[in-house]
């Protein structure tokens, strides 16, 4: 049986009176020198007090904070209803809520624009509390006035530069995606003309120099698709389509785009699908594969011993619903703690010679976290440098029923050591 924390009788009742000695004396030492009084005067925040025991609840005491904020003095205010305050800017609202506290006897904060007696406006946080007489009804009304025009300015300020910010980043987005359609249209034609012209008889020099050129438009036209990208999710434009799909088709998809690479630079490329994966199921296949090339490309680029697998198993949802988990696990460089915090942000790489060395816009992880958010999921990272990554993201994905195969083109070929 636990020991009650509560003091006894005997050791209460000598603390009780003590204290209520010392009370009695501070009430008297108060008294005697108007200490309740004084600190009412020396307050920096106005107070007044209403009578609701006469008509029209008037205001029967106030100190000189109140005639500071205000400007207006004890005799153009004793007498009065504190609504003379109130003006064309006064939110009626506000003016009903206070009209609804005092009619139920209730303490009541708002904040409302007053008027000064020099007409110049104000916001008043105003705190309204009920002294209850014997009988428990109100015998009393006291209202504390704070003048909060300062913070409110700056308030109101911050929301101008916020929704400035936002007009302009909406102003770059569509100018970023203005500029990507008109730079895609010539480099599509530059990028059929090249292909034309890698098929006629050239000699080795002017080959090789007419695949230079393609590369480098093909690296081109990689970066301002992801511009677009990054432009229509961020003006809310980019829509997921929910169609039947089958996620095997999507994975090994994916890494038919990469087995030459993996085979030329000498590692592993391998998918591991859990059984208990649905056959088909309900989502926007397109922007799966996207986000998964992505992962599977810089996997692969940082890669040079070892391999690249992903896993895909099914896994609860964010919101419980049935979902997919896909992996993309590699055995690679691996990624500074410091530098995964940053890692996501637009333009970013986790490490500055990275882009020397492989090349990208760094906006790939951009936009396959913002893809995988939009799918309904969070795109994770776990990484230690020299042992390799591994990109996580879990997604709804609602089974369906099966749909036809769609004929897998083959593999690229290995290219010879």
């Amino acid at each position: 049986m636990s020991r009650s924390t509560r003091s006894s009788p005997t050791t209460a009742e000598p603390a009780r009176a003590a204290g209520n000695a010392a009370l009695a004396d501070f009430d008297a030492r108060a008294a005697g020198i108007g200490l309740l009084a004084a600190a009412i005067a020396a307050a920096p925040t106005g107070v007044t007090i209403a009578d609701p025991g006469r008509p029209d609840c008037p205001i029967v005491f106030l100190n000189p904070a109140f005639s500071a904020i205000t400007g207006y003095p004890p005799e153009e205010v004793l007498g009065r209803n504190c609504r003379f305050l109130q003006g064309r800017g006064t939110d009626p609202r506000a003016v009903a809520r206070i009209r609804g506290a005092i009619a139920a006897g209730e303490p009541i904060t708002v904040e409302l624009v007053n008027y000064r007696r020099d007409g110049t406006r104000f916001w008043n946080e105003l705190r309204i509390a009920p002294v209850p007489g014997p009988d428990g009804r109100p015998i009393a009304y006291v209202g504390i006035q704070h003048d909060v025009t300062a913070r409110r300015r700056a308030e109101e300020g911050e929301r101008r530069a916020r929704r400035a910010a936002e007009r302009a980043n909406r102003s770059k987005s569509d100018f970023l995606a203005a500029m990507s359609h008109e730079v895609r249209t010539p480099m599509n034609g530059v990028m059929g003309t090249l292909a034309l012209l890698l098929d006629t008889d050239l000699t080795a020099e002017q080959r090789a120099y007419a695949e230079t050129a393609e590369r480098c438009g093909r690296d081109l036209l990689a970066i301002v698709n992801d511009i677009l990208d990054i432009s229509r999710i961020e003006a809310g434009m980019l829509r997921l389509d929910r169609v039947p799909f089958r996620p095997a088709e999507v994975v090994h998809g994916v890494l038919d785009l990469f087995a030459a690479t993996a085979a030329e630079k000498g590692i592993g490329l391998a998918a591991a699908i859990d059984r208990a994966v649905p056959e088909a199921v309900e989502g926007d296949p397109q922007r799966l594969r996207q986000v998964l090339t992505n992962l599977v490309d810089n996997a692969v680029k940082f890669t040079a011993i070892g391999g690249v697998t992903l896993r895909v198993e099914a896994a609860a949802a964010r919101d419980g619903a049935p979902g997919l988990r896909f992996a993309v696990s590699d055995t690679g460089i691996g990624i500074a703690p410091s530098a995964q915090k940053r890692l996501f942000a637009p333009f970013t790489q986790a490490d500055a010679s990275i882009a020397r060395r492989f090349g990208g816009s760094g906006l790939g992880l951009t936009i396959c976290r913002r893809l995988v958010a939009l799918m309904g999921g969070a795109l994770t990272l776990e990484s230690e440098p020299g042992r390799g990554s591994t990109f996580a993201f879990t997604v709804p994905a609602r089974a369906v029923q099966a749909i036809a195969a769609a004929p897998r083109p083959p593999p690229a070929p290995a290219l010879p050591h």
